[in-house]
């Protein structure tokens, strides 16, 4: 009976891996229970490029590796007894096989086969032996400091959703000849570890990170990932009495609460349910009157909700008349020119701008009915260009507080 795993083929307590696919490929880390590899298990598995075999492996087959023409490194097992006859042949770019024993028996003629890579080396750790003698000085057999231990700059870290940091591994002894180190994550729903140790956050919830060397050395560092408070971005006046709220997304959010400062605190004016929806609008407000706002997200986790912290200071803004938009501009009759705009509302009157030229804007006219919507400027000049802009006013406390204008206005010259 047989079981199977990752394209993988295994007896039924895992302990042989009898066969494999071309599905696998990159770097092969077989279980902790696999003790035998088959013979021909993994030949032709051309996409193959490292092998780390696990702690317990005492035997590889013939041919196990044969044609494994990508692979590149081998990391043999510390209990390494047996290497069946060309268990490595032609791995064509096989540059490094890295041993943790001394010298296990080479049980074929052939040794572990030929046509590796030029440059290919046995490494074994100082002190063992066997490797000078049998079919073992047909290799290029180099002794190693081996890594005793790695510890990181940092054992805890906190992180935001979407943020992210670099960890740094630091391999002991500082001769160690191999200082590579593999990154893990606990739960890489929570949180991911790059090949070079960058972290970056998720969702909200707690994992591990962990390094390992070659040899199984191991530091850890305990990562916790929070809802990141949100960038709020402005607010502007969406009318005479309201305005808008917007901010940048949260990564893993899903939905935002608004909030407006009060005399008492913040007082909650606004829930956003769309995680994409990154603006929310406030209204009643007075007109003129400047209003502070935060924000925070929010995310569902099962029957209860995790929440961000927010930014306490807040940003402001207030609420003024709309702009009005310029229809048109006509010479309605001798030297008179006849401007027309758009009613805003809420407004109580307008203010009419002109200027000639590269003039500044002045004052021709003050409109005292929010209703009216035209104005006719009279007596002007043949030849001459006129531009012309409008403002809108609301009156509150007796005080005018005025809209923004079109800036480059309408133009026209009359005939």
């Amino acid at each position: 009976y047989y079981s199977a795993s990752g394209g993988i083929l295994y007896n039924k307590k895992k302990t042989k891996a009898v066969a494999a696919g071309g599905a696998v490929k990159g770097r092969l880390t077989l279980p902790d229970t696999v003790t035998e590899i088959a013979d021909k298990a993994f030949g032709k598995c051309e996409n193959i490029t490292s092998v780390y075999m696990p702690s317990g492996l005492s035997e590889i087959g013939s041919y196990a590796f044969f044609d494994c023409t990508g692979l590149t490194k081998v990391v043999m097992s510390p209990k390494l007894a047996s290497i069946g006859d060309c268990a490595f042949d032609r791995c064509y770019e096989l540059t490094t096989i890295r041993m943790q024993s001394d010298a296990p028996a080479l049980t074929g003629e052939y040794g572990m086969g030929t046509n590796f890579a030029d440059s290919m080396a046995v490494y074994y750790p100082s002190g063992a032996s066997g490797y000078k003698k049998g079919l073992w000085k047909n290799y290029v057999c180099k002794a190693y400091t081996p890594e005793t231990g790695v510890t990181l700059n940092k054992t805890s870290l906190t992180l935001y959703t979407g943020g992210s940091t670099t960890l740094k591994a630091e391999v002991k002894p500082s001769d160690a000849h191999f200082k590579n180190v593999t990154w893990k994550s606990s739960n890489t729903k929570i949180a991911t570890v790059s090949g070079k140790g960058v972290v970056k956050g998720l969702i909200p919830g707690k994992v591990t990170v962990t390094a390992v060397t070659d040899n199984g050395k191991k530091a850890v560092c305990d990562v916790t990932v929070r809802l990141a408070a949100p960038e709020l971005e402005k607010v502007t006046s969406a009318g005479y009495n309201s305005v808008k709220i917007t901010w940048k997304k949260v990564t893993a959010a899903s939905g935002y609460y608004v909030y407006r400062r009060t005399a008492d605190g913040w007082k909650r004016i606004g829930t956003i349910t769309d995680a994409s929806t990154l603006s929310c609008k406030d209204s009643g407000l007075t007109c003129g009157k400047s209003y502070t706002y935060t924000v925070k997200a929010y995310r569902e986790s099962g029957d209860s909700k995790i929440y961000s912290s927010y930014n306490k200071d807040g940003i402001s803004g207030k609420p003024i008349p709309g702009t009005p938009s310029l229809k048109s501009l006509s010479q309605s009759s001798g030297t008179s020119l006849e401007l027309t705009w758009s009613k805003v509302s809420g407004a109580g009157g307008y203010v009419v701008y002109r200027k000639t030229g590269n003039g500044d804007w002045k004052k021709i006219k003050t409109i005292t009915k929010g209703s009216t919507v035209t104005y006719t400027d009279t007596g002007l000049k043949k030849g001459k260009k006129y531009t012309y802009t409008v403002k809108a006013y609301r009156v509150v406390n007796e005080k005018k507080i005025y809209s923004k204008y079109d800036k480059k206005g309408l133009a026209k010259t009359v005939k």
